[in-house]
């Protein structure tokens, strides 16, 4: 590893080692998991700029599945989170529709980088990026977003249940 790579890696907050040695351990620290899954949501917003009409349908999933993850978040049910995870697992599913409907705008594309990112996420030390990962990874493009967007609702259960703590 060269000088400044390692001068980087220092600077950076690491506790599984990846960042300095560049070796995928069976567990990624938190920060690496974060750094993965961005990684990921990038790569994925590369491959569909090269694949403009499947890239709209994703879109328009994930904004659909944003707002009633939202609302489920929002709603005074018993289980908020558990009703915004089966809001992913249903846009999951819709994914699966949309990489048949357009399987051939998908072929043009190489999936190799978007599934290295995604096995990388799928080391993530949270069960929930990496469960989902695996399971949307299956799906094609636009799991990066989904487990993104589980992301989200964590930040925002985090923020609700802190604010009526107080």
């Amino acid at each position: 590893m060269s000088e400044s790579r390692a001068t980087r890696a220092s600077a950076l907050n690491c506790d599984c080692g990846y960042l300095g040695t560049g070796v995928l351990p069976t567990r990624l620290c938190f920060d690496c998991g974060d750094r993965a899954l961005a990684a990921w949501v990038a790569e994925e917003k590369s491959l569909l700029g090269r694949a403009p009409g499947y890239a709209n349908d994703v879109a328009e999933i994930v904004r659909d599945t944003a707002q009633r993850q939202e609302k489920a978040l929002k709603a005074r049910a018993n289980e908020p989170f558990a009703d915004a995870a089966w809001e992913r697992s249903k846009a999951a599913r819709r994914l699966t529709k949309v990489r048949r409907a357009r399987k051939g705008e998908l072929d043009a594309a190489s999936l190799d980088r978007w599934r290295a990112a995604a096995d990388v996420v799928a080391r993530d030390p949270r069960d929930l990026f990496r469960k989902e990962s695996r399971r949307f990874a299956k799906r094609g493009p636009g799991a990066a977003a989904l487990t993104a967007l589980g992301a989200d609702a964590m930040e925002i259960l985090l923020k609700t249940t802190r604010s009526r703590g107080r």
